[in-house]
Order: C-alpha cells, then sequence, then structure tokens
C-alpha cells in the first residue's frame, strides 16, 4: 500500500490538468496567424468559409474590437459570433467566423486575427420577407422564396449578377409550382407539397452568411403521410447566387416493422430557358463533358460507382472521378442569359446518385436513381445527403466561376491556427500539447512524432477495411444494447484533437465525415417522443419543434449513444461552427438531466459517459445545471465506489443489483480507462469547489495500483488489446503524479511505447477512440515530466 498523503494534500489537486485553472490569465496583445489551406486543386474566389479559434482566458470579452486582416494588413469584412466562455471569468474561449477568402489552387493564404479599435458594421445584403406562406429571401443577385403557392422548398427565383436588384420577369429563371420535391415508395407518389404544416425558420444570420431550416413530410394527395420526414438546411451566403441544401431524411415511425424503402427519389426544377438556345455540361471534380440537345431530347449521368458515372443520351461514355471529388458529381443546363448548376453529394445510407437533363429546361437530380436498388430506412434511422444549387448568369457561367464554385463545395477549404495555439498558448482543450521540440524536447519529440505516426496509421487502416465512417447501424440494431460499444461516438473527438495537436487535416474531414454518421444515427433517436404517438410526435417536429425523448426511457443502444456522442459533438460544434451538432447535443444533455436518465440503465459505464457528457456540457456551452447534475451522478459513481446500495437502489436499480463487493473502492468498473474519468472528476472538482472527490480519487487510485500489482505478483499479464485498464498510459500516469509512485510512471512509459508499437493495428473506431484519446492525454504527463529531464533519463524510455 502506498503511503497515503497528508489531508491537506487531499485537498490539493496535484493531476497536472488542475493547474490550468490557476494559471495567469492572457495579458499580450491578441495577434493570432491564420492559414487557410486549399487542398484539392481548385483555385477560390471569395470562397465563404467558417472558422474557429480558440482564445486564452481572459483574452477578450466581446467580439467588438476583433478583426481580421490580410497580410498587407487591409480590413476584411468578417462576422464574429462568441460559441463558449471560459467558465472561470467568462471571457471568451472558442470564437466563430465567417469570411470570404481567396486562395490560389493547392496553396495558402495568411491572415491575421487582432483585436484593434472598434470599426463600424458593414451592410448585410441578406434580407429575409415573411409574407405569410411566403418567406422571401435575397442575397444581393440572387431573390428566392420559400412556400408560396406551391408550398415548396424553392418556389421562384431571380438571378440578376450585375448587382442591380433587377428581379422581374426577365431575370425569373423559376416561377412558382417549376420545382417538386418527390419521393416513389411502396408503390405510391409521395411530395413535399402536400403536407400543409411546414415550418420555416432562421436559424443562424449574419451579413456573410445565414442559415434557413424547414421542416416536414412526404405525403400523398389525400394528405396521407408516408412515414418519412424531412429536415432542409438552406444556408445562403451574401453576395452570391448559390445556397448549400443539407436534406435529412427521417423515418420516424415508432414501429420496428415500418420500414421505408424509396425507389426513387428526385428535386426536378423546369427553368425559363429558351428553347433552342439550350445546352448541358455534366461532371466530377475537373472531369466534365459538354453538349447540346441536338442528337437527343435527353442526357444523363449515372454514379455507377463512387470514382465512376456513366453518361448516356446526348452523349455517352464515362467519367472518371478523382479521389478528391469521389461520389461527388454535377450538371448544368442553361441558355445564353442564365441557368442551374447543381453539385450531389448522395445519401450516407447507399443508393446510386443521378443527374437527367430533357431540352424541354427540365433539370432532375436523383438521390436515390430509378436504376438503383432501393434506400431502405428502417424505423428509427435517418440520412442526410447534400447539395449545392447554384443559380448563375451567363458572366458566371463564361468566366469559369461556376465549376469552381461547384469543385470548392466538393472538397471545402479550412481556417487554421498553429497546433501551439490550439493547444499550449489557448488550453483550447485543456488536455492537449501541440507535438513540438518547444514542448517536450527535442528527444522525447522523436518519441511523440512516432506516436503521431502510428495514430495515423491505425487511422488509415481503419478507413482502408471500410470507410471513414463510423458504421453505427452495423451494432444498433441489437434491441437490448449488448453489443454497443461505448466509447465509439469517441471517434471524432479523438480525431479532432489529434488535428489540433498536429494540424493533420486529413483527421479534421475523416472527423467531419463522422460526425455527419453520428447525427443521422442521433435524430431519429433525439427528436420523437417514444411515449408520444406518431403522428402527434411527427406534427410537432413538421412545427419546427425538435422534441426531446422525455419520460419513457427508450433503447439502450440510443441511451449509450446520446451520452457517448455528446463530447464529439461539441468538438465538432467549437472547431467547424456545426449548430446542428451544438442542437443534438443540447438535446442529449437535457435528456441526461432528467434524475430517471439512470432509472433504467444497465451498465455501470454509462455512469461514467453520463458524468463526462455533463461535465463537456457545462464547459462549453455555461449551462450550470448540468454541472449540477454531474454532482449527483458523481454520487452514484461514489456509491458504487462505497457499496451503497441503499441510493443505488433509488436511483439505478439494475445496477444495484449487479454491484458487488469486487466493485468497491475502485472506479474501474466505471469507464475502460479510469485516468479518463479521474481527469473529468478533478475538472468537475474545479468547477464546483467540492472537496469531498479527492479522498475518493485516491482509494480509487490505490485499489487500482494494487490490483495491478497482485496481478504481476500471480505472473500474470494484462493483454495489448486495449481492452482494458491496466496496460492504459493515462491511468498510470494520473497514479505515479497524484500518488507519487515512480514505479506507476514506469508502468505508464511501458505502455505508452506499446501504443506506439501497435501502429496500424486496431481494428475497430471504438479502440481507436478509447486508446489514442487515452494517448493523447498522457502527452500532458510526458511533456510537464521531460522538462528538465537529462538525455539519460529521456533514453531509459527507449531501452526499455
Amino acid at each position: 500500500m502506498p503511503p497515503m498523503p497528508k489531508l491537506s494534500s487531499l485537498l490539493t489537486v496535484s493531476l497536472i490538468l488542475a493547474s490550468a485553472a490557476f494559471r495567469p490569465v492572457f495579458s499580450e496583445p491578441l495577434e493570432i496567424p491564420l492559414t487557410v489551406r486549399e487542398r484539392a486543386g481548385v483555385e477560390r474566389v471569395q470562397f465563404p468559409v467558417t472558422g474557429a479559434v480558440p482564445l486564452p482566458r481572459g483574452a477578450a470579452k466581446s467580439t467588438e474590437k476583433l478583426q481580421l486582416l490580410s497580410p498587407e494588413g487591409r480590413f476584411l469584412p468578417a462576422q464574429f459570433s462568441i460559441a463558449s466562455r471560459w467558465p472561470e471569468d467568462g471571457s471568451i474561449r472558442w470564437l466563430h467566423f465567417d469570411v470570404a477568402t481567396n486562395v490560389k489552387a493547392g496553396g495558402e493564404s495568411y491572415y491575421t486575427l487582432r483585436e484593434i479599435a472598434p470599426i463600424p458594421e458593414f451592410p448585410s445584403p441578406i434580407g429575409f420577407i415573411p409574407r405569410g406562406a411566403e418567406f422571401e429571401v435575397v442575397t444581393g443577385p440572387l431573390r428566392f422564396i420559400i412556400g408560396g403557392h406551391s408550398n415548396q422548398l424553392i418556389d421562384q427565383v431571380w438571378v440578376d449578377e450585375n448587382w442591380g436588384y433587377d428581379f422581374n420577369e426577365r431575370t425569373k429563371i423559376l416561377d412558382s409550382g417549376s420545382f417538386d420535391l418527390l419521393l416513389h415508395a411502396n408503390g405510391q407518389l409521395y411530395r413535399t407539397s402536400y403536407w400543409a404544416a411546414n415550418r420555416i425558420e432562421i436559424e443562424e444570420s449574419n451579413a456573410l452568411r445565414a442559415v434557413i431550416k424547414v421542416t416536414g413530410s412526404f405525403t400523398l394527395a389525400d394528405g396521407k403521410r408516408s412515414g418519412l420526414d424531412y429536415i432542409a438546411h438552406m444556408t445562403v451566403y451574401g453576395g452570391k447566387t448559390y445556397l448549400k441544401l443539407r436534406l435529412t431524411l427521417l423515418n420516424s415511425s415508432e414501429s420496428a416493422e415500418s420500414a421505408i424503402s424509396p425507389a426513387e427519389m428526385a428535386l426536378q426544377f423546369r427553368l425559363n430557358l429558351a428553347p433552342d438556345r439550350q445546352r448541358f455540361m455534366l461532371g466530377s471534380g475537373a472531369s466534365e463533358r459538354a453538349g447540346t440537345f441536338e442528337s437527343d431530347r435527353h442526357v444523363a449521368l449515372l454514379m455507377r460507382a463512387p470514382d465512376r458515372f456513366e453518361i448516356s443520351g446526348a452523349l455517352t461514355g464515362d467519367l472518371e472521378a478523382r479521389e478528391e471529388a469521389a461520389g461527388h458529381g454535377w450538371a448544368d443546363l442553361s441558355d445564353e442569359w442564365h441557368g442551374l448548376a447543381i453539385l450531389m453529394k448522395p445519401f450516407r445510407r447507399g443508393g446510386t446518385g443521378a443527374f437527367e437533363l430533357d431540352d424541354d429546361s427540365i433539370f432532375r437530380v436523383f438521390p436515390v436513381a430509378p436504376s438503383s436498388p432501393p434506400l431502405l430506412l428502417p424505423s428509427g434511422s435517418a440520412t442526410t445527403g447534400e447539395f449545392l444549387i447554384h443559380f448563375h448568369g451567363k458572366r458566371q457561367l463564361a468566366s469559369g466561376s461556376v465549376k469552381q464554385v461547384l469543385r470548392g463545395f466538393s472538397h471545402p477549404v479550412h481556417v487554421v491556427a498553429d497546433p501551439a495555439w490550439y493547444c499550449r498558448k489557448t488550453e483550447g482543450d485543456r488536455w492537449l500539447v501541440e507535438t513540438s521540440a518547444e514542448a517536450y524536447g527535442s528527444e522525447m519529440q522523436s518519441l511523440v512524432q512516432r506516436f503521431d505516426e502510428g495514430m495515423r496509421a491505425s487511422r488509415d487502416a481503419l478507413v482502408g477495411s471500410r470507410h471513414a465512417g463510423l458504421g453505427i447501424t452495423d451494432v444498433s440494431d441489437d434491441p437490448a444494447g449488448s453489443r454497443w460499444p461505448e466509447w465509439l461516438a469517441g471517434a471524432p473527438l479523438t480525431l479532432f484533437w489529434h488535428f489540433m495537436r498536429t494540424g493533420d487535416l486529413t483527421s479534421f474531414e475523416m472527423a467531419q465525415r463522422q460526425i455527419a454518421d453520428l447525427k443521422d444515427e442521433l435524430l431519429p433517436v433525439l427528436i420523437v417522443q417514444p411515449n408520444v404517438g406518431v403522428d402527434q410526435a411527427r406534427t410537432r417536429q413538421a412545427e419546427g419543434e425538435l422534441v426531446p425523448v422525455a419520460s419513457k426511457p427508450g433503447p439502450a443502444v440510443g441511451r449509450l449513444l446520446q451520452a457517448s456522442s455528446v463530447e464529439s459533438l461539441l468538438a465538432a460544434y467549437l472547431l467547424t461552427g456545426d449548430t446542428e451538432s451544438r442542437s443534438l447535443a443540447r438535446l442529449s444533455l437535457e435528456q441526461l438531466l432528467d434524475p430517471r436518465s439512470t432509472t433504467n440503465m444497465s451498465r455501470f459505464s454509462n455512469l461514467g459517459l453520463q458524468f463526462l457528457a455533463l461535465l463537456s456540457g457545462y464547459e462549453v456551452l455555461g449551462d450550470r445545471r448540468y454541472l449540477e447534475r454531474a454532482g449527483q451522478v458523481a454520487d452514484l459513481m461514489h456509491a458504487v465506489q462505497n457499496g451503497d446500495r441503499a441510493l443505488l437502489s433509488r436511483q439505478t436499480p439494475l445496477l444495484a443489483d449487479k454491484w458487488n463487493e469486487a466493485m468497491k473502492d475502485c472506479y474501474q468498473c466505471l469507464g475502460a480507462a479510469p485516468g479518463i474519468l479521474w481527469g473529468g472528476l478533478l475538472r468537475f472538482q474545479q468547477f464546483s469547489g467540492r472537496s469531498d472527490l479527492a479522498a475518493s480519487l485516491h482509494r480509487s487510485m490505490d485499489r487500482f495500483w494494487n490490483d495491478f500489482r497482485a496481478l504481476e505478483a500471480g505472473g500474470s499479464k494484462h493483454s495489448n488489446s486495449w481492452e482494458g485498464p491496466f496496460r492504459d498510459p493515462l491511468t498510470f500516469a494520473a497514479v505515479a503524479q497524484e500518488r507519487n509512485i515512480s514505479e506507476a510512471w514506469n508502468e505508464g512509459l511501458g505502455a505508452f511505447r506499446d501504443l506506439v508499437a501497435s501502429s496500424g493495428s486496431i481494428k475497430s473506431w471504438d479502440h481507436f477512440a478509447l486508446s489514442y484519446r487515452a494517448g493523447q492525454q498522457f502527452l500532458r504527463y510526458l511533456a510537464e515530466r521531460s522538462k528538465g529531464r537529462s538525455k539519460e533519463e529521456v533514453s531509459l524510455l527507449f531501452s526499455r
């Protein structure tokens, strides 16, 4: 048994993480270098981009004096918003901004975020005019109406590329009733226009960008519902004639047998084009074909595989898609005056996309093509596709800007800061340390670089074996949730951390794709109440209300997913500005606020997941209710440790029945990596001021270390499969630091070395998430320990 420290030291958090709360506030002039990186080989001209950057504690309380400057010191129009504040003093912790950027193909542009004298706000070209059933949107050169007489997502459209606000019959490209969003399923035709309770709302808005959300349902002409609902997010940009449509389909039926199989789905436009002047282009990435309708009245582009498109009709042949545009096709139909171009990223649950253009000015986009297998949507599932819809004038088409915009949205650019700014300089995340000689010293940096290379190898091996997504649907069909890997939804967080530490944009983009998968899984779980009739729930959804699951617990899979996804969703919000991720995180957190959320809990690890989710919610969103509820969950974790069966029986009866004496004094049953949970409890102690946690943590650490020593004394060694706690470097490091046990540090170094050596061998995303989350948190200990170490001491690590 290690020696027990004095009581005073129990109340002093010595874990390295705790020191962050007592560091001095930022006092230097704010000046942050930012880089816009273009990786797809597409020149960007005034390309809209949303950036995110952390600020040090105390650097700024408001955005009034913040401004983006070019390398020449010129003012750049930008819109700032506060994403999160430091809990300690209310200063800005994460900042979001919108800006239009210029960057050469494959190049970089450099900007500086500074705090300067207040400047006047610039006028926004974006305007909204609600008129009963009509909702008018103006971006400057583009005017369109949502709803209107046709009750459709797009009712009428005008384009004036001269910016003269000349919206008349000459510049009108789409009449009311000339757009249709339709679905063929179960042998019947459903339309969104038949659903009269659509709701339109402005979700975000500033001078450069706005997001409009429309919710509704596919129905028959007699109002009978298909069981398939939709959420459409339409992003418009100031001064642009294009909009981004993110369309989510939801099967919100409660019946497990209620699978919907759309055999065909189409967005159909009948444009105002001169019949004898029509021409078309079909493409993917930089590959394209152009023509007219002289030989045939229609032309089609069908996606046969992610990297191969087949052309038929007025043209024939194949298009080869490069990797940067795999699965993303586009088409354009125009005359001498104006036209429409659309880029499609098909639904993630499969299906084969297609475009079909006719010489009578009809432009059809098929996210689910008639010739492809049906898109299967089981009950309680969702899928999302994206479309860049670019109405344009003749000058935009002739200059080539239309193709550049389409290709640009196929592969967005990113505004990034230096890894040191995300990590040590601002503590954008309290745990992270960047990979640099300044942080570790040159000798130790070599080991950290090998760790990062191994993480990339494991990441790339997982992508190569399947796809970049999480593959959640492979396990979510188990009603009891018995096979659900709790840490699976933590993979995006782990990848976001890797980007912040190294600047690796591949990890950043992969995390974004995984977040898209995660949101498709969460939407049906969160927005339909199990104890409310399907019709009522759908009506409330169509009225614009995201209906949280309440009172009646949902499937175990849904509960686990809600708790384990919160940290990843909030990271996505902070780093990308994705407000839907924030909304879903909030809905999950609202669920966890209800004490009944633990009533049907059947796994002890759920307590740890809920606690970490609530704590993360408090840190990012600042809602003190989350901190208070985290304290209640912490009390339940202590009840497990203390063997308080009475409290467990009242709050978690299923866990009370499973409790046994072997669980006393430990936290191992509450999470696969105790070190992660200990770090969360120490952060909670900082925020809550509770002084009763240190003794409990020390008991848990002592139990862990004694169990490990007993295992070794018995001649056993835990496997290096990264499925259990005994070979987790973070847990050993926490024991070594808090309990002052040098042997534990040596074990932590050995476990970290094993993780470095396991390059490319981790076979699932949940093991990847847990192993490399713990490994990256361990790096803070490694950085602190490496300061002032001699070369001889460092060399011991490599000689183990």
